[in-house]
Protein backbone atom coordinates (compact mmCIF):
# COMPACT_ATOMS: atom_id res chain seq x y z
CA UNK A 1 0.00 0.00 0.00
CA UNK A 2 2.78 2.46 0.85
CA UNK A 3 4.46 2.09 -2.56
CA UNK A 4 1.18 3.11 -4.22
CA UNK A 5 1.04 6.31 -2.12
CA UNK A 6 4.66 7.20 -2.84
CA UNK A 7 4.19 6.70 -6.57
CA UNK A 8 0.86 8.52 -6.66
CA UNK A 9 1.82 11.56 -4.59
CA UNK A 10 5.56 11.94 -4.98
CA UNK A 11 6.97 9.94 -7.92
CA UNK A 12 8.11 6.50 -8.93
CA UNK A 13 11.80 5.61 -8.81
CA UNK A 14 12.95 8.29 -6.37
CA UNK A 15 16.68 8.36 -5.64
CA UNK A 16 17.91 7.56 -2.13
CA UNK A 17 18.52 11.28 -1.58
CA UNK A 18 14.94 12.17 -2.52
CA UNK A 19 13.58 9.33 -0.36
CA UNK A 20 15.57 10.72 2.55
CA UNK A 21 14.10 14.16 1.90
CA UNK A 22 10.47 12.97 2.04
CA UNK A 23 11.37 10.92 5.12
CA UNK A 24 8.32 9.37 6.77
CA UNK A 25 5.71 11.63 5.14
CA UNK A 26 4.20 8.83 3.01
CA UNK A 27 3.96 6.54 6.07
CA UNK A 28 2.15 9.26 8.02
CA UNK A 29 -0.33 9.82 5.19
CA UNK A 30 -0.87 6.07 4.65
CA UNK A 31 -1.58 5.65 8.36
CA UNK A 32 -4.18 8.44 8.21
CA UNK A 33 -5.83 6.71 5.24
CA UNK A 34 -6.61 3.64 7.31
CA UNK A 35 -9.64 5.16 9.06
CA UNK A 36 -12.11 7.84 8.04
CA UNK A 37 -11.81 10.03 11.12
CA UNK A 38 -8.03 10.47 11.01
CA UNK A 39 -6.35 13.72 10.12
CA UNK A 40 -2.74 14.67 9.41
CA UNK A 41 -1.43 17.68 11.36
CA UNK A 42 1.51 19.36 9.65
CA UNK A 43 3.37 22.64 9.80
CA UNK A 44 4.11 22.61 6.08
CA UNK A 45 2.47 25.13 3.79
CA UNK A 46 0.87 23.95 0.56
CA UNK A 47 2.98 24.45 -2.57
CA UNK A 48 0.98 22.74 -5.32
CA UNK A 49 3.66 23.29 -7.96
CA UNK A 50 6.29 21.34 -5.97
CA UNK A 51 6.98 17.94 -7.47
CA UNK A 52 8.64 14.65 -6.58
CA UNK A 53 10.76 14.83 -3.38
CA UNK A 54 9.83 18.48 -2.82
CA UNK A 55 6.11 17.65 -2.48
CA UNK A 56 4.46 19.08 0.64
CA UNK A 57 2.29 17.05 3.02
CA UNK A 58 -0.90 19.14 2.54
CA UNK A 59 -0.73 18.65 -1.24
CA UNK A 60 -0.09 14.91 -0.98
CA UNK A 61 -3.00 14.62 1.46
CA UNK A 62 -5.30 16.53 -0.88
CA UNK A 63 -4.35 14.23 -3.79
CA UNK A 64 -5.24 11.17 -1.70
CA UNK A 65 -8.38 12.57 -0.05
CA UNK A 66 -6.85 12.67 3.44
CA UNK A 67 -7.86 15.49 5.78
CA UNK A 68 -4.94 17.72 6.74
CA UNK A 69 -4.66 20.80 8.95
CA UNK A 70 -1.98 23.03 10.44
CA UNK A 71 -1.00 22.75 14.08
CA UNK A 72 -2.79 26.05 14.81
CA UNK A 73 -6.01 24.77 13.22
CA UNK A 74 -5.69 21.63 15.33
CA UNK A 75 -5.31 23.68 18.54
CA UNK A 76 -8.38 25.72 17.61
CA UNK A 77 -10.49 22.63 16.82
CA UNK A 78 -9.46 20.98 20.10
CA UNK A 79 -9.99 24.21 22.11
CA UNK A 80 -6.38 24.05 23.31
CA UNK A 81 -5.45 27.00 25.50
CA UNK A 82 -2.22 28.06 27.20
CA UNK A 83 -2.85 29.88 30.45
Amino acid sequence: MLDKEINQTYAANLSDGKMEKISTDPSLIAHAMMEEDRCVVAREISKPKSKRGNRKIPDACMDLGVRCMTDFEFFRVRNFRIT
